[in-house]
């Protein structure tokens, strides 16, 4: 795979990452006998994600060592948004052992599609995070077209500079 292409990949992977969990993290997580448990979403994991967009945009400015330092945290936070989201699903798990759903209702959790679509979010985000981790070194930096020159100060050789010398341009 050329350098282009794997980098357009990991920055592909991790921002369909970090918007999937964007609009999913806020759904509910559980469904109780059948209907839907309101609340129940992952704030947390809302805020890694746009933090991982952020990440996104500064691998675009980065090179080098600094690129793979930003996709070790890039991964992460990925990490993190699973164990975010699996960690709201377990605390909702034991209050619904004590909540009083009556007798006749049996007591069956299940995920929703909405934890999982937030978990393969962060997934994704993890995967984008170890792919600049392990190979953001390798790809081309940003253009420095518009960077100072190396070295000590280059004079400019213009008419505004011979008038603040006190030299007429035009003679």
């Amino acid at each position: 795979m050329s350098t282009h292409r794997g980098k357009a990949l990991a920055l592909l992977v991790t921002a369909v990452g970090a918007v999937l969990v964007l609009a999913t993290a806020a759904q509910p997580r559980w469904t109780v006998a059948g209907a839907t448990v309101s609340g129940g979403g992952a704030p947390a994991a809302s805020a890694l994600a746009l933090v991982a967009l952020a990440g996104v945009g500064l691998l675009f400015l980065l090179r080098g060592w600094a690129r793979s330092v930003l996709g070790l945290l890039l991964l992460a936070a990925g990490i993190a948004v699973v164990l975010v989201d699996v960690s709201v699903g377990a605390s909702a798990a034991g209050w619904f052992d004590y909540a009083p759903l009556g007798a006749d209702r049996p007591r069956t959790m299940q995920r929703s599609s909405w934890f999982w679509l937030t978990a393969g979010g962060g997934a994704l985000v993890a995967v984008g995070g170890a792919l600049v981790a392990g190979y953001g070194r390798r790809w081309p930096s940003a253009r420095r077209d518009y960077a100072a020159p190396a070295g000590a100060d280059v004079p400019r050789r213009d008419p505004w500079t011979a008038l603040d010398r006190g030299e007429d341009p035009t003679l």
